[in-house]
């Protein structure tokens, strides 16, 4: 019933999800827990399955974790109490259109991001399809920010070899937002200013707590991921974007390349490097259970 609640509670927050109709009703594998020593790691299934109508509540203090197709949604719920159940269904109908509908049939919106609306296949689909740098790269096919992403991941696995799946997992996903918001390069990131940077985190925080990461990584994580991005950089500009390595250390800093070693960039076709991210995001997930 404490499951039960916290979705009611929030019911609102599920409309128009393709998640649940005017009742609520669920069928999922599903633990609660009510201890905050452990709030990430177990995974449930026993099976709820209800349909009621329900007086929203007013607060809960449970942590939920859900089984899906692709992964686990996972997470503290009570930090939703005061907002999501005072939201409305209807929006109005002169406002701009803020949502995007997802090759998954997901509709996503972009201000107002929830896990629920988010797919492994829209990520790793739209980020192959993206283009670092621009698309200023030499090769016959662009440098996508998927292969990027897979990149980065090996880098951070030398960075932290002692690191468990679920930090693999956070480096994977690093730049997962821009799989509908693009990729910015650092001086227009610079001028659009910190109205980009809050769009970025609604996404990321979505994505994490759909794939059972924590909304927000441990600072030494994210340092970790930092560098191996800013490696990742300095080995596409000097490779396939044109820098002399003077350039490169002076906007990326000079990478130990022992970090680098017997790695080189890939120039794939997209669908080659949309399956390699599924791939090994698939991988990564199985590890972590």
């Amino acid at each position: 019933d404490v499951f039960y609640d916290i979705i009611c509670g929030h019911r609102d927050f599920l409309f128009n999800r393709g998640v649940v109709g005017s009742t609520v009703g669920l069928t999922v594998g599903i633990t609660l827990h009510h201890s905050a020593s452990n709030p990430y790691g177990l995974y449930g299934k026993h099976r709820v399955n209800r349909t009621r109508p329900k007086t929203p509540s007013s607060s809960c203090k449970s942590v939920a974790t859900i089984r899906t197709q692709h992964g686990f949604f996972t997470g503290h719920l009570a930090h939703c109490a005061g907002s999501l159940q005072n939201k409305t269904m209807t929006k109005d109908p002169k406002s701009p259109r803020a949502w995007q509908r997802m090759l998954s049939g997901r509709r996503l919106d972009l201000l107002d991001p929830t896990p629920f609306d988010i797919e492994i296949e829209d990520i790793a689909h739209g980020l192959a399809f993206v283009a670092r740098w621009n698309g200023q790269t030499h090769g016959d096919h662009a440098y996508s920010v998927a292969e990027h992403s897979i990149l980065v991941e090996t880098l951070f696995g030398r960075i932290a070899p002692n690191a468990p799946a679920k930090w693999r997992l956070a480096a994977l996903l690093h730049d997962a937002p821009e799989y509908v918001i693009g990729d910015m390069i650092s001086p227009v990131k610079s001028a659009v200013g910190p109205e980009y940077e809050a769009l970025d985190a609604r996404l990321m925080t979505a994505v994490h707590i759909r794939f059972g990461l924590p909304a927000a990584l441990p600072a030494q994580v994210k340092r970790q991921i930092k560098r191996a991005d800013k490696i990742s950089a300095w080995m596409e500009a000097t490779q396939i974007a044109g820098f002399s390595e003077a350039e490169a250390n002076k906007f990326f800093g000079k990478p130990d390349l022992k970090f680098t070693e017997n790695l080189h960039i890939m120039l794939r076709p997209p669908v080659e490097t949309r399956h390699a991210f599924t791939a090994r995001h698939s991988a990564l997930l199985e590890d972590m259970t």
